[in-house]
């Protein structure tokens, strides 16, 4: 990730803040999640969940789940996990999916306990 890649990092972060989703995800997603980013990763994917979840994009949420839950447990990213986990429960839960909402949610506890 370069400077410019850090700063709309920030940028995103700040919109966040604000509400600004909209504006926010527009930031993200010219940046690319690649597990070698480590720290930066983590805060580009709590980044984008935060987004997502603002904007109700439950579907989304889900998509990001089926790309990087495996990723992540492999890779022993627990904090990014655990919280994609729990996002991905949420989201399932808006889309009237509550058996699968509780799997997801059941396993962002049983992360976050390790």
């Amino acid at each position: 990730m370069n400077e410019h890649e850090y700063s709309e990092l920030d940028r995103a972060e700040g919109l966040l803040d604000t509400g600004q989703y909209e504006a926010a995800r527009g930031l993200l997603s010219g940046l690319a999640l690649s597990l070698s980013l480590g720290k930066i990763f983590s805060r580009t994917l709590r980044a984008n969940l935060i987004a997502l979840n603002g904007l109700g994009n439950w579907a989304e949420i889900c998509d990001l789940g089926n790309v990087w839950l495996t990723k992540l447990r492999r890779a022993g990213e627990h904090d990014s996990l655990c919280r994609l986990h729990g996002h991905v429960g949420m989201a399932l839960i808006r889309l009237g999916r509550p058996r699968e909402a509780e799997s997801q949610l059941r396993a962002a506890m049983h992360v976050a306990t390790w």
